[in-house]
């Protein structure tokens, strides 16, 4: 691996980064508030989207849209127009910190720090339903299209499997990290769960057979904070190297 570019500026610690408008653009945020769209052809200097009145822990871009949506220490969920920043609007909703944000069609799902689930109208910028899973954090999001199945991974060391239109409860791994679940992925082809905690332990789960535990392995010194696969798939493990 070769840096090729350090991009500066931010005033505070990282707590997320995503996609931005095309494939050159990328999106961070952090402890300062503010949120950057970098672009890797001039990575010289960031520009600045938004700059909110605390620390934000997760962010989603939809550019179709023209949105980004981004979570903050205090439970508010920020709307921000990427054309139209003047625009931007912070609903407080969560009782505690935004910890995951996902797209999902025309719905998003934010992930609470008291525990709670909600969907919301990504067109209206308004709350539908919220679903109280744990009286932990919840601390990340992965969604499975062909199983219609999201996971949710808490800080009470559960995931939960919701059906994704319903968001009705369909099982619990209980257990699965000691003491938090931090992150969730699902492999490319659906066929299995992968999981990282503050247990600094990477989990694979069997989704076809019942999410059985086919693999673990300490896969660093300290917390997994975010699990992704290459496009390609050529890291992390691939399910046919992935043993019982």
């Amino acid at each position: 691996m070769i840096r090729l570019h350090t991009c500066t500026g931010h005033k505070a610690a990282l707590y997320a980064l995503a996609p931005g408008r095309t494939e050159r653009h990328f999106l961070s945020a952090g402890g300062d508030g503010w949120i950057v769209e970098w672009d890797t052809d001039a990575p010289e200097s960031g520009t600045l989207l938004a700059a909110v009145e605390t620390q934000v822990f997760s962010l989603c871009a939809l550019p179709e849209r023209d949105l980004v949506v981004a979570g903050n220490m205090n439970g508010g969920v920020h709307w921000i127009r990427y054309n139209q920043p003047e625009q931007t609007r912070n609903i407080l909703h969560h009782q505690k910190g935004v910890y995951d944000i996902l797209a999902m069609g025309s719905r998003l799902l934010t992930a609470g720090g008291e525990g709670i689930l909600t969907a919301w109208d990504i067109e209206s910028a308004r709350a539908l339903e919220s679903y109280h899973l744990s009286n932990q954090a919840l601390r990340c999001i992965a969604y499975n299209e062909a199983r219609s199945e999201l996971a949710v991974g808490a800080s009470d060391g559960s995931i939960y499997l919701l059906d994704s239109h319903s968001l009705a409860l369909r099982q619990v791994l209980t257990g699965a990290h000691k003491p938090s679940v931090f992150t969730v992925a699902y492999a490319p082809d659906g066929r299995y769960l992968l999981s990282g905690g503050r247990d600094a332990m990477l989990r694979v789960w069997d989704v076809e057979d019942d999410f059985r535990l086919v693999s673990e392995q300490a896969a660093h010194w300290y917390t997994l904070n975010h699990i992704v696969f290459s496009p390609d798939g050529a890291f992390l493990p691939q399910p046919a190297a992935i043993k019982p």
